[in-house]
């Protein structure tokens, strides 16, 4: 396999200690960052992220140590774990090779699904929204949990204001179709474990993401790829902890194709190992009719079911609508098992 050993780690922390929301705004050091982020979408459709000086390295330390904590519990306790998962709303716990994006392969991996602490005394306002579920005996696990969810947001945050300074707009401009998209947008907590010899394995099979970006927080064993001209290529995991953001169909077609979306998948490990992966959508309700995109800025043809390839598209007005249909339609293959974002 090809690296991306020549890609760099960018560093978004002035965004986040010195927000902006107007392009008068920007310092040289905004704009520095501005452009690494906008040459690497371009290129790769993806970028290693330097962990921000607003996250620390012990809290990253211990937010793994705690996910480890609940995936070391036994298979009674975390079975016991009440979990939903219907039309995009996925919460609690995935059992060990329960969920497949591709029926050639096994998946052998668990996980966790949360996301935005929904006051579960409100009635949601659309079908992606919700309560959480926690482990009643883990209070520590859903501290750094929910602590980490909030940090994502605000990472990807600064990211779409970069993005938007990289596209000569105000920050603002584009931030307006974030807003609310936190209560949406969906963290998945992945333990992966070797392959089994008797099936065909891949951690995560082939895929795009439909969202507007994808934050991963891996360790350094790594194990992402993306697919560069039929080649797959490794994406860096630097020492001790790393981020990678990943864009989604989302902004592919938001940004008219400047930003490819890209394939990529994760190949099992050969100890165990964890990764926080964080779906990061725009508000439900982003109109997905009246921009001037079409679906060829996200390729049909891929075989790799992106975020347009879905029937009876015209009745879909929304980016919600879109989603529940995507997962409406590949949550549950005909053989009963799970499939995946």
């Amino acid at each position: 396999f090809i690296t991306m050993a020549s890609a760099a780690t960018i560093d978004v922390s002035a965004f986040l200690t010195t927000p902006i929301t107007r392009l008068s705004e920007c310092t040289p050091e905004h704009r520095v960052i501005a452009t690494a982020i906008d040459q690497a979408l371009q290129q790769h459709g993806l970028f290693v992220l330097e962990p921000p000086s607003t996250t620390s390295r012990s809290t990253i330390q211990e937010l793994f140590q705690h996910g480890h904590e609940f995936f070391d519990q036994n298979k009674d306790s975390k079975s016991a774990l009440p979990s939903t998962s219907q039309a995009g709303f996925i919460r609690g716990y995935l059992p060990y090779g329960a969920e497949s994006g591709r029926k050639e392969y096994f998946e052998p991996k668990e996980g966790f699904s949360y996301g935005y602490e929904w006051d579960s005394s409100k009635a949601p306002l659309n079908q992606l929204q919700g309560p959480n579920v926690w482990p009643d005996n883990l209070a520590a696990f859903k501290a750094a949990c929910q602590s980490h969810f909030q940090g994502s947001v605000d990472i990807c945050q600064a990211i779409v204001a970069a993005i938007a300074v990289a596209l000569g707009q105000d920050p603002s401009a584009l931030l307006k179709y974030c807003q609310g998209g936190d209560t949406i947008s969906l963290m998945r907590l992945f333990r992966y474990h070797p392959a089994v010899a008797e099936r065909t394995c891949l951690g995560s099979s082939p895929h795009t993401d439909w969202g507007f970006l994808t934050l991963i927080l891996q360790d350094q064993m790594g194990g992402l790829q993306i697919q560069r001209d039929g080649t797959w290529i490794d994406v860096p995991a630097p020492e001790p902890f790393s981020f990678v953001v990943n864009g989604g169909d989302f902004l592919a077609l938001l940004s008219k194709g400047r930003y490819h979306s890209p394939i990529h998948r994760v190949q099992t490990p050969a100890v165990q190992r964890l990764s926080f992966v964080f779906f990061y959508y725009p508000k439900y309700e982003s109109d997905m009719q009246s921009q001037s995109w079409s679906s060829s800025e996200v390729a049909k043809d891929t075989g790799y079911n992106t975020l347009m390839q879905v029937e009876d598209s015209d009745e879909l007005t929304t980016f919600g609508s879109y989603i529940q249909r995507k997962w409406q339609g590949v949550q549950v293959a005909p053989s009963g098992v799970k499939l995946k974002q």
